[in-house]
């Protein structure tokens, strides 16, 4: 059974001592925290890791999540979440009334922290731009980091760049998004190995990629919350002896083993690239780029292609961009289509 419950009925402010938007009224939560991290996002039963995997990769910088929501009026439960969707930003307005299940919780997505509540409010935002909560799942997680971000995305297929994987420059493209700041997710669609814990169709947060000392290691979260590697350099196994104390203290081992749980890892490029074989990259564009939206065109009747597994995919309406003069730039192509990618 599901019954419709308002943050002060499921929250307990009292264990937070630190937090954004402070409500009066209604047994009161915060909105935010101050000390933000990946691991306050906790899936629940709704399909939709993408979103929620995007919502990990993105509280990393906890600025970019607060200037999603452009009002909060706790007190009555009101707040204006704005999203980027088909090329231009929108605001949504929703109420603070959230689905809870028996034992009083949130059913679907939520917070870690038992006194905030941005991450069951952006989900049902989110859910209102798709008609509803079933609407959120099966997607990719560039749509969702895309939505939060406004961001240009691109998919990397992992094992069809072969050459890239023995040659190095693969690991050095994700050495380069990261440091550039670029966000990424990951996913195995079926092709990669799902041992070590690992599951397919599942969309992971990459929140760091880390070439120091030799070592060539990258940090994930699962955003159920747990599900963590238990291959090499998982939570105390024994490859952690060989690592220098240095290298430890860059990749931030200590902080990460003290803290037990929350669904973050540490997996090595080589079992990365054996057990995931989909990178999802999100690359953040300022201001000085331009931006060009034509909305000429509808997927309807014939035109309605669909994606390339299709045959029909070329029916899709289609342009041709000409560059007439010699640049420095990169075009980029966005394209406004969602995909049905990742299940869990």
């Amino acid at each position: 059974m599901v019954k419709w419950c308002r943050p002060g009925e499921f929250c307990d402010p009292s264990r937070g001592r630190f937090g954004i938007g402070e409500g009066t009224v209604t047994g009161s939560a915060y909105l935010f925290k101050e000390d933000m991290v990946p691991s306050d996002v906790i899936q629940g039963r709704l399909k939709d890791c993408w979103l929620l995997g995007a919502m990990t990769i993105v509280a990393a910088r906890a600025r970019a999540l607060q200037e999603r929501v452009r009002f909060a009026w706790l007190q009555w439960g009101l707040y204006a979440v704005e999203l980027f969707l088909d090329g231009s930003w929108i605001s949504v307005i929703v109420d603070d009334l959230i689905p809870c299940g028996r034992d009083g919780r949130p059913v679907f997505g939520r917070c870690f922290d038992n006194y905030c509540v941005w991450v069951p409010i952006m989900e049902k935002a989110y859910a209102k731009l798709m008609g509803g909560y079933a609407g959120l799942e099966y997607g990719s997680e560039n749509d969702g980091l895309v939505a939060l971000t406004g961001g240009i995305p691109k998919n990397i297929d992992i094992h069809e760049e072969q050459g890239m994987l023995l040659d190095g420059s693969m690991w050095a493209r994700l050495v380069k998004y990261h440091r550039k700041g670029h966000m990424m997710g990951c996913a195995n669609h079926g092709t990669a190995s799902d041992a070590g814990n690992i599951e397919r169709d599942h969309a992971y947060a990459i929140l760091a990629v880390h070439d120091v000392g030799g070592f060539q290691i990258l940090q994930l979260r699962n955003p159920w919350g747990r599900g963590e590697w238990t291959g090499r350099f998982s939570r105390d196994n024994p490859m952690w002896h060989s690592v220098p104390r240095d290298v430890k203290h860059a990749v931030g081992y200590e902080a990460w083993q003290s803290k037990r749980g929350g669904g973050s890892f540490f997996i090595c490029w080589e079992d990365f690239y054996s057990h995931f074989d989909r990178v999802h990259v999100c690359k953040l564009i300022d201001r000085s780029w331009e931006a060009v939206t034509i909305r000429d065109c509808e997927w309807k009747g014939e035109t309605a292609g669909g994606c390339n597994n299709h045959a029909t995919c070329s029916n899709n309406p289609q342009f041709r961009l000409i560059v007439s003069q010699p640049t420095g730039a990169h075009p980029n192509v966005r394209t406004l289509s969602r995909t049905q990618d990742t299940p869990h």
